[in-house]
């Protein structure tokens, strides 16, 4: 009773063990309903699971949705530990192309943000020829997109607008017009570069007749600010800064962040409006500088316009305040970035470890297992060892049962035939008694020893070891029965077939004498009675005997030259 309660523990352990927490499941799948139309509710609902209580399948979907809701944060992970949990379960699995092509393209993100971009292309590649065996067009537009600006990085314009257009057809598929539009809007900006004007305004206006269309004022104005950095970058201020005012009254909905307020800041800075220029950069641009990037920017071009006012002491001062943020912004990311290399290295070491006892456990395994399959064949090899002893046994015992009685007849019939007050004749007598007591003896070891095969075995061997020494003896006996018998019949057979061995005529001697084969081998404890056959066998070549002759008879002829022992 006991016993059965660990068992039942046991299993319940295990059951609870092969499946997830489901509340933790529960806050993976609301995660990801909302993810599109929610992306911060998603992110926070993510943060909240447990990734201990989840087993490996969900633990990868849950890896991947984290990944993804960062992503669609603006949050730029550049450590790939959790991403790789995904891609590795992902890659095993062959059945959710969707998940696999996502991981692919998300690992691709976090090794862009970390400045690999080798690592990231390759992922990409993967990520593409999996999606395109799905319905995930807009992560398989992603993946142009991404890959797009490692061409740009490279300096592979034409490569990388080609890919932009290949991606508007399969944003166009699933439907999603406004990343349609900042399509429209990064190949505007690629294309400034090399300032074909026509083109670039070209894909502007189809980027705000789209944006027209869905009615949103939020990608009205970025289309709007677009247009107004491209009139700055063409030295058209007065037009950029019209643009850039109209949007802000068009588009009252849209609140102004701080990179609208830094370009307005920049299109004075470069029309040579150098006091309005800080003024809006100290009292509407550096109010909203929440980040360390933008604190960085305000004091590096607060710097560059007290230097083009030559009030060099706050150029200065403020190009200081740069130096010093970058210095310890750096220092804080490098320790960052060692922090994150010592973990990824016991990562590493864990997965070298795990990979480590995983080998070993099955090499165990494969040396327990051929350990049990030996074991399991010796105990066949045994049982079937005795099995082939005891049907040895029951053939000795029915053979002595068998014989037993025929041999007592032989025995009489002889002993009637010989005159008791001769000392020959007792000496046959005493052979063959001796023969026959020793088969008694035989059959009594069977009934001792019934339900003990191998000491049966044992025993009969010794007797039948001390019983063949006087085989040579019993022999000469046999063959001076034979020729009383059969009035000299050793001397008839010798000079009539001269090459029959001394064996060969013993065994005529037995076979006269109504011995048959089985006989003969017990007599002589031939374990093999193929061995006797093959002797009676050339006996009757020699004799030329033909298959139809039987041997005894033809041996019987050879006395008819003379009276019989029973005629005497």
């Amino acid at each position: 009773m006991r016993h059965t309660r660990h068992i039942i523990l046991a299993l319940a352990l295990l059951l609870v063990g092969c499946h997830s927490d489901p509340r933790q499941v529960e806050l993976i799948d609301r995660a990801e309903a909302v993810m599109d139309s929610l992306p911060e509710t998603a992110l926070a609902l993510l943060d909240s699971v447990d990734s201990h209580r989840l087993v490996r399948a969900d633990n990868a979907r849950y890896a991947l949705l984290h990944t993804q809701a960062q992503d669609k944060n603006y949050i730029d992970v550049a450590n790939d530990s959790l991403i790789d949990i995904a891609v590795d379960y992902y890659t095993q699995s062959r059945n959710n192309l969707r998940y696999r092509g996502m991981a692919h393209y998300y690992k691709a993100c976090v090794l862009y943000n970390a400045g690999n971009y080798e690592q990231a292309t390759e992922h990409l590649i993967k990520a593409e020829e999996t999606l395109l065996n799905t319905t995930e067009y807009n992560v398989l537009a992603l993946t142009y997109n991404l890959l797009s600006e490692i061409y740009i990085e490279q300096y592979r314009l034409d490569d990388a607008i080609a890919l932009r257009n290949k991606s508007r057809d399969y944003y166009k598929r699933c439907g999603n017009w406004r990343n349609i539009v900042y399509n429209h809007l990064r190949i505007a900006s690629v294309l400034m570069i090399e300032l074909p004007a026509d083109s670039v305004l070209c894909h502007l206006d189809s980027a705000q007749m789209i944006a027209e269309r869905l009615n949103n004022e939020e990608l009205l104005f970025t289309v709007e600010n677009y247009r107004a950095s491209f009139y700055d970058y063409i030295k058209e201020y007065d037009r950029a800064k019209a643009t850039l005012y109209n949007a802000f009254e068009r588009y009252p909905a849209h609140k102004p962040n701080a990179n609208d307020y830094f370009l307005m800041s920049r299109i004075y800075y470069n029309s040579g409006q150098l006091d309005s220029a800080l003024y809006i950069l100290d009292n509407y641009y550096a109010p909203l500088c929440q980040t360390q990037s933008n604190r960085e920017t305000l004091s590096l071009f607060r710097s560059k316009i007290y230097k083009s006012m030559q009030d060099y002491p706050n150029a200065y001062t403020h190009l200081y305040n740069y130096m010093y943020s970058v210095t310890e912004s750096g220092l804080l990311q490098q320790d960052k970035s060692i922090n994150e290399l010592e973990k990824k290295y016991r990562t590493e070491l864990l997965k070298q470890e795990t990979h480590s006892l995983k080998s070993r456990s099955k090499f165990l395994t494969i040396i327990s297992t051929l350990a049990i399959l030996l074991l399991l064949l010796l105990i066949v090899l045994q049982r079937r060892q005795q099995q082939m002893r005891q049907l040895q046994y029951d053939q000795l015992h029915e053979s002595a049962q068998q014989n037993i009685a025929h041999i007592q007849q032989q025995y009489e019939l002889v002993k009637s035939k010989l005159d008791t007050e001769s000392a020959q004749k007792a000496l046959y007598n005493n052979a063959l008694k001796g023969r026959i007591e020793m088969l008694s003896t035989l059959l009594e070891l069977t009934d001792i020893y019934e339900s003990r095969q191998n000491d049966f075995y044992k025993k009969c061997r010794s007797y039948c070891d001390v019983c063949g020494k006087n085989e040579k003896s019993f022999v000469k006996d046999i063959r001076d029965i034979a020729s009383i018998y059969c009035n000299n019949f050793v001397e008839k057979l010798q000079s009539r077939f001269t090459t029959l061995s001394d064996e060969e005529i013993n065994l005529c001697c037995l076979l006269l004498m109504g011995f048959d084969i089985n006989h003969i081998r017990i007599l002589f404890n031939h374990t093999q009675i193929q061995s006797t056959y093959s002797k009676k066998t050339r006996l009757r070549k020699k004799l030329g005997l033909n298959g139809k002759e039987d041997t005894k008879e033809f041996l019987l002829s050879l006395c008819d030259d003379e009276a019989s022992p029973e005629q005497e």
